[in-house]
Order: structure tokens, then sequence, then C-alpha cells
């Protein structure tokens, strides 16, 4: 084996899974420490944000962004759907999340500090770049 690689076998995945966790619990609580957020809105918020993220079928105009049902939300938390539905109507009340014709999508001008947040970016990519320290301190190959 190549000097400085490690076998996936001798990993320590615990070492792995703690790190990971380390990462969104720092990232995690921030955000909740600056919003007026609870942990069940803020899911609901990034499941509904990383759905926003995937590509629109058929090529559709740049800038706009996929909707997610309320439905997918609660199937992707496992969370009742009558719960994802009184929380999303206090989440589009709040304009923290809007409704387009094919489902919710997130509000880029909220006032929960979510989205285009200089602050929540920096402190994430400084986050992640000690991950990534620690992993590879740690043996574990990023490649």
């Amino acid at each position: 084996m190549p000097r400085g690689k490690t076998a996936l076998n001798e990993i320590d995945f615990r070492l792995i899974g703690r790190l990971s966790i380390a990462y969104v619990m720092a990232l995690v609580t921030e955000v909740l420490r600056n919003s007026h957020l609870d942990l069940l809105d803020l899911l609901i918020v990034t499941s509904v944000t990383e759905a926003n993220q995937k590509p629109l079928p058929g090529g559709a105009e740049p800038g706009s962004a996929r909707g997610i049902s309320r439905n997918a939300v609660s199937r992707r938390l496992n969370v009742p759907l009558e719960t994802v539905r009184r929380r999303v109507s206090k989440l589009i009340e709040q304009n923290v999340l809007s409704e387009q014709p094919d489902g919710l999508v997130f509000s880029n001008t909220n006032q929960a500090g979510l989205g285009a947040n200089a602050g929540l970016d920096a402190l994430n990519y400084k986050l992640l770049k000690q991950l990534f320290r620690d992993l590879k301190a740690k043996g574990v190959p990023l490649d």
C-alpha cells in the first residue's frame, strides 16, 4: 500500500462518525442560537432548501427553484403530515418558506437569518475545514 494511505478496513468508522456529528452539531447549534426556529422547523427548512437545489426537469429557467410537497417533506423526515402542515403554515407566515405551483421553496427574503448569512457561511467553512483536517490527521483518505 502506498505510503500515507490507510486501508479502508483500518479506518475507525466510529471516529469518523464522532467527528462528523460534532461538525453537524456545532453548525446546527449556531443556527438555533441565531434564529427563532426550533429543531423541527430547522429540519423542515433544510429539507425544503435541499430539494430546491435539485435540477429542474426540462432545463427550466436558471434561478428558479424546484418546489417540494408537504407530503414529501413528511416522508423525508418521518414526521406526521399534519405536523408538517402546521409547521409549514407558520413558516410561510414568517416568510421563511413560500409556495409556488410545484410546492414549497425557501424564501431568500426571510427574517430567520438563514440564507445569504455571511457569518453563518464563514462558520460553516471554518467547521468544514476543521473536520477535513481532523479526518486527515487520523489517516482517513478523503479522495
